[in-house]
């Protein structure tokens, strides 16, 4: 047999062979006797609360999803309103805070005892509504001998905003406090 033979039969041997295209197997990668896999390349649904896009959904971005949810919030009158954490409160539910709070904000405070008092239960109140409502509260209230302070719920109540007679002022230094700090603001 000649050299061309041989060549010719040899190569004969690396014809494709006529298939449908439906059947043709995926390629193979070089260096591997595995076909590639068409799933790796392909871009993964994104995952609502996925923050980091790694496809997984860690315990903290749970947590993060759970605070921004919807949810309900019971007035004084045992309706129901839902609140959504990422907007501002509705008014009617605004209404109900206040109505909430302005007892305690009345007290007397003629003593140092008692306006430590008043302080703890306010205090108490706000962070139970920042609990039930997912939204951070600051209010704007009258202090002793006459002046306006503010209070905010969270771990730490104080703001640094100082108390005045001029609750004008308070009430827009407050105002911008709340609005840096994504506050509800409740004004007394």
């Amino acid at each position: 047999m000649s050299v061309i033979a041989v060549a010719a039969v040899g190569l004969s041997g690396c014809a494709p062979a006529e298939t449908d295209a439906d059947s043709t197997p995926p390629p193979t990668e070089i260096g591997s006797s595995q076909p590639a896999d068409p799933t790796e390349t392909a871009t993964p649904e994104p995952i609502p609360g996925d923050l980091d896009g790694n496809g997984v959904l860690s315990a903290w971005e749970k947590e993060q999803l759970k605070k921004a949810a919807p949810r309900d919030y019971t007035m004084s009158d045992g309706s129901v309103v839902e609140v959504d954490p990422t907007q501002p409160l509705p008014e009617p539910v605004k209404q109900d805070i206040a109505a909430k709070i302005r007892p305690v904000s009345q007290w007397p405070k003629d003593t140092i005892e008692q306006e430590d008092k008043q302080i703890l239960e306010l205090r108490r109140i706000l962070n139970e509504i920042e609990g039930v409502t997912g939204k951070k509260i600051l209010i704007v209230v009258p202090s002793s001998g006459g002046q306006y302070g503010t209070m905010k719920s969270g771990e730490k109540s104080y703001t640094g905003i100082s108390a005045s007679t001029d609750k004008s002022a308070v009430v827009r230094e407050a105002q911008e406090y709340a609005r840096n700090g994504n506050y509800e603001l409740i004004v007394f």
